[in-house]
C-alpha cells in the first residue's frame, strides 16, 4: 500500500511531462462573462496523506469572503492499521486566512482535441482574480506509537494509534480564472475555467506526542523531535480535475510529509459575473 501512494504522487508531479500539448493562442478579452470566484466551494474527494491516511474519501470545502476572508476545509475517513487491528480513522486539515486581492489577466486552457498522449488546446487571455493570502490552521490525524517499557513483543507495547494535532501558519497565492468565451473558428461558445495556487507553511510543535523517552513511532522509528517544520504545495485545475499535492517536514516525529487530494467541485455557488475589459482596437 505505501508503495501505492508514491507511485500516485510521482506520477501526479511528473505524469503531465509524458504528454504533450499543441497550443494556439486566442485573444479574449472580448469574453461574453468573466466570473469572481465562487463564494463555496464544495465536493467530494480522494484524500491522501503519508503517513497518517494512506487513502481515503471525504469533502474538501472552499469559503471565500470578497476582499476580505477565505477559508479550507479538508476532512476524510480511511483506514488505519495496527498490529492487531485495522479500524477507521478521520483525516482534518483546516485553515482560514486574511486576503488582499486584485484584478488581473490569465491564460486559460481549452481542449478542442487530441489523441492518446497530447492535447490541442486554445489559450484563451481572460480576466481574473488574484489573492495574496496570510493564512492559519490545524491538521491533525493518527500515529502509530509504541512504548518499548511496556509490556508486549518485540516490536509493540500497548499505546497503539494516537490523534495528533499540527498547528501551522504560512502565505498563500491564488489565481482564479473563470470566463465565456464566445465562439471562435467554428467551435461553439464555451465555459473554461483556470485555479491555480501555491503555498509555503511554517508547522510548530504538535500537540499529542507522548514525551517519553521509551516512546517510538510506526512501530519502532525512534521520534526525532523538532519544534518547526515546513510544507509547501499547490492545487491546480485547469482542464483536467482539481488537484492538490504538497509535500514538507514534520516537526515532531520528523518525517516526510507528503499528500495528495483529487476532488470534484459538486457545488459552486455565488459565483457573480466581473466585468470584462474591452477588446483592442
Amino acid at each position: 500500500m505505501h508503495h501505492l501512494f508514491w507511485f500516485l504522487i510521482f506520477h501526479a508531479l511528473f505524469g503531465s511531462l509524458v504528454a504533450h500539448a499543441q497550443a494556439e493562442e486566442v485573444e479574449s478579452e472580448d469574453a461574453l462573462f468573466a466570473y469572481e470566484p465562487p463564494l463555496l466551494r464544495l465536493g467530494p474527494a480522494l484524500v491522501m496523506r503519508w503517513p497518517m491516511n494512506l487513502y481515503g474519501g471525504g469533502v474538501v470545502a472552499h469559503l471565500y469572503v470578497p476582499h476580505l476572508l477565505y477559508g479550507r476545509a479538508t476532512v476524510s475517513v480511511g483506514p488505519i492499521f495496527g498490529p492487531d487491528e485495522v479500524r477507521a480513522d478521520v483525516f482534518a486539515d483546516v485553515s482560514v486566512g486574511v486576503l488582499v486581492s486584485w484584478r488581473g489577466m490569465t491564460r486559460v486552457s481549452q481542449v478542442i482535441g487530441g489523441g492518446y498522449n497530447y492535447m490541442d488546446l486554445a489559450l484563451h487571455r481572460v480576466p481574473s482574480r488574484e489573492m495574496l493570502i496570510a493564512e492559519a490552521g490545524v491538521a491533525t490525524g493518527s500515529l502509530l506509537f509504541n512504548d518499548t517499557s511496556l509490556p508486549g513483543d518485540e516490536y509493540f507495547g500497548q499505546i497503539g494509534h494516537q490523534r495528533v494535532f499540527y498547528p501551522y501558519v504560512g502565505m498563500r497565492y491564488q489565481v482564479h480564472g473563470d470566463a465565456q468565451i464566445p465562439p471562435m473558428d467554428g467551435r461553439p461558445t464555451a465555459r473554461v475555467q483556470k485555479i491555480e495556487s501555491i503555498f509555503a507553511q511554517l508547522m510548530v510543535a504538535p500537540l499529542g506526542v507522548p514525551q517519553e523517552e521509551t516512546v517510538t513511532w510506526d512501530y519502532d522509528e525512534p521520534i526525532i523531535r523538532r519544534s518547526w517544520g515546513v510544507r509547501a504545495g499547490v492545487e491546480l485545475h485547469r482542464y483536467t480535475f482539481p488537484m492538490e499535492i504538497e509535500i514538507g517536514w514534520a516537526p515532531t516525529p520528523v518525517f516526510v510529509w507528503a499528500g495528495l487530494t483529487l476532488r470534484w467541485d459538486a457545488i459552486r455557488s455565488g459565483a457573480v459575473p466581473m466585468k470584462a475589459r474591452p477588446p483592442r482596437r
